[in-house]
């Protein structure tokens, strides 16, 4: 007897797990063409490494990003995989394990396949939803260096994510706008390592301007933002019923929510001067050599000239100038701000490298870090970066025992502390809870 025929959700998961197939295997074969050709023309993608996001409005600007990695060895495995279909497309979600020579991680992808013209599907959204760091970059001591936040308009230090589920107290959740935060204790009971090294912990908080106290750890607690989702998603259909009253999330919910993505963090009792806590950015152990907040000093066109001479020299830069050239038919538009100590000489130049591209989203960008050791000697290169369009400096930090440390904003809208062995980003913001993977594929499918 013959089988009975595929239904149009079985046929259309079928074609969709056939197109995952064929994205693995381009990569494991470094087909860059093969690859290629699986993305839709229009297409949104986020990027996530450890703590670093960055976000991609467009196709071309995407595959600009992904060419550089297929020069290099590629593995990638996908298991778990769950599909959500309707007449539009498939939603997937699957645990993705990524290696290339000394870099891996390993997280949970979601990818949105729209059904084009001529029948296909292409991947139209990419999305790694979070990723964990494997080998010797996967850990970060918050110890050296954290985050100070706001909880509720309190001081407090973002530590990691949690051990495990830890007994929690009544949740809470306040709006403000497209943002909403789920907030809530833990348990003042609960034995666990990893609350045991940071209750009651002296922490040394600092700031610009030379701000700078003493705090101690209080009372722990989970936090996780959630903001708006993006164009493919309708942000009403998350927060909104019909009647247009905001969506009731249950204690369970909010609770599961913490533990799956919230991050631990720990209020803290400040001396006196709330001045300190008001302005403090970061937070170290107060046993530890203090960090340094560089300050953005005055030009000076012979100090610029200098540090952007050597800047040009960078084989990064060599190869960025060539690369805008032979794509573009233009050149590298190079700026440089100088960075000292406060009433000191400047010590650092950061130098950015900008070419804009026809299409906004697919600028090259290029940063390159000179330190300048005046009456000692030529300036050299101290670091090269190329993931930042070089709109989002902060500040820069003297981390002691680490590399000169970048403080930018990323594509996200989040802090990054770029130059740490592993790099160091403020609390992310995700997208609305979705509860059981089901829902939240089938989120993903509507606009």
């Amino acid at each position: 007897m013959a089988p009975p025929p595929k239904t149009d959700t079985e046929a259309r998961t079928g074609r969709a797990r056939a197109l995952i197939a064929r994205w693995v295997q381009a990569q494991n074969l470094r087909d860059f063409e093969a690859y290629a050709a699986v993305y839709a023309q229009r297409f949104v993608g986020i990027k996530r490494s450890g703590p670093r996001t960055r976000r991609f409005e467009s196709r071309k600007a995407w595959l600009a990003d992904r060419r550089s990695m297929f020069r290099r060895a590629l593995h990638v495995e996908v298991s778990g995989e769950a599909f959500h279909t309707n007449d539009r497309g498939v939603a997937v979600r699957f645990r993705q394990h990524f290696r290339s020579g000394s870099y891996q991680d390993v997280g949970r992808k979601q990818m949105v396949l729209l059904e084009q013209a001529d029948g296909s599907l292409k991947i139209a959204k990419e999305e790694m939803l979070g990723s964990t760091l494997l080998g010797e970059r996967a850990e970060h001591d918050p110890a050296q260096l954290a985050f100070v936040t706001r909880v509720r308009g309190q001081p407090a230090v973002a530590i990691e994510s949690p051990a495990r589920k830890y007994r929690l107290g009544q949740p809470t959740e306040r709006a403000d706008g497209e943002i909403r935060d789920f907030f809530a204790p833990i348990a003042a009971d609960e034995k666990d390592p990893q609350l045991a090294r940071w209750r009651g912990r002296s922490l040394r908080l600092f700031g610009p301007g030379g701000t700078s106290c003493i705090a101690t750890t209080a009372v722990a607690h989970l936090l996780l933002d959630y903001e708006e989702p993006d164009w493919f998603s309708t942000w009403e259909e998350y927060w909104l019923e019909d009647d247009g009253s905001p969506v009731k999330l249950s204690d369970q919910d909010m609770r599961e929510a913490l533990w799956d993505e919230g991050v631990l963090v720990f209020t803290l009792d400040l001396p006196d001067d709330s001045r300190c806590g008001a302005e403090a950015l970061f937070a170290r152990d107060a046993s530890l050599p203090p960090v340094t907040l560089l300050e953005q000093l005055a030009t000076d066109a012979a100090v610029e000239g200098k540090a952007l001479a050597v800047a040009r020299s960078a084989s990064s830069y060599v190869e960025q100038a060539r690369y805008a050239r032979a794509e573009y038919d233009s050149e590298l538009t190079p700026g440089v701000t100088l960075f000292g100590r406060a009433g000191g000489p400047a010590t650092i130049a950061w130098v950015v490298a900008r070419d804009f591209c026809p299409c906004w989203s697919c600028d090259i960008a290029l940063n390159v870090i000179v330190r300048l050791d005046p009456g000692e000697g030529e300036p050299q290169v101290h670091a090269q970066h190329d993931w930042n369009n070089g709109e989002g400096l902060v500040t820069l930090l003297e981390v002691p025992g680490a590399e000169l440390a970048m403080v930018v904003f990323d594509d996200l809208g989040k802090t990054c502390v770029e130059g740490l062995k592993t790099p160091l980003c403020s609390p992310e913001l995700y997208g609305p809870p979705t509860g059981r993977d089901d829902r939240g594929l089938h989120r993903a499918l509507d606009e």
